[in-house]
């Protein structure tokens, strides 16, 4: 087995672990191989060992990458795994790179304004899709003297 799958398989065994541990079903969680700094050549091999969940943080960047590893893999006659890579964008979202996005990913994780979640919904309505995103909740500290005065 190639290194990089090999790591996979102990990260991901080890995703099962604490899974168990944690009295949650293994297949509840899943693994998005981040592929920031890797080659095309690497992409590829993580994609061939299994590992077709793909997150990348920057949208220019995930299509150039995105259409590397599709014209590659098609080119060596495995179109049928171009057509099982996932991508999920994990990087901070700009409204005006919503539409691109859209036409790449099948996840954005970084969903951190009302405005952007609307522009991701109409867009995505404009273009008959369906992409699930996770919404970036922060709850303000809690203050120090909050608790309700004593009645002195």
């Amino acid at each position: 087995m190639p290194p990089i799958a090999e790591k996979l398989r102990q990260i991901q065994d080890s995703i099962a672990s604490a899974c168990v541990k944690a009295d949650r079903k293994p297949d509840s969680a899943q693994l998005i191989v981040v592929t920031k700094t890797a080659s095309i050549e690497q992409i590829i091999e993580v994609a061939r060992a299994g590992f077709t969940e793909l997150g990348e943080n920057r949208v220019q960047h995930l299509k150039q990458i995105a259409d590397q590893v599709s014209e590659s893999l098609q080119a060596s006659n495995q179109a049928h795994l171009a057509s099982q890579i996932h991508w999920h964008m994990i990087g901070h979202l700009q409204r005006n790179k919503v539409k691109p996005t859209l036409q790449i990913c099948t996840m954005i994780h970084s969903v951190d304004t009302l405005r952007l979640a609307e522009e991701i919904d109409l867009a995505a309505a404009k273009l008959h899709l369906h992409v699930p995103i996770l919404l970036q909740v922060i709850v303000p500290k809690s203050r120090k003297n909050t608790a309700p005065p004593s009645g002195r």
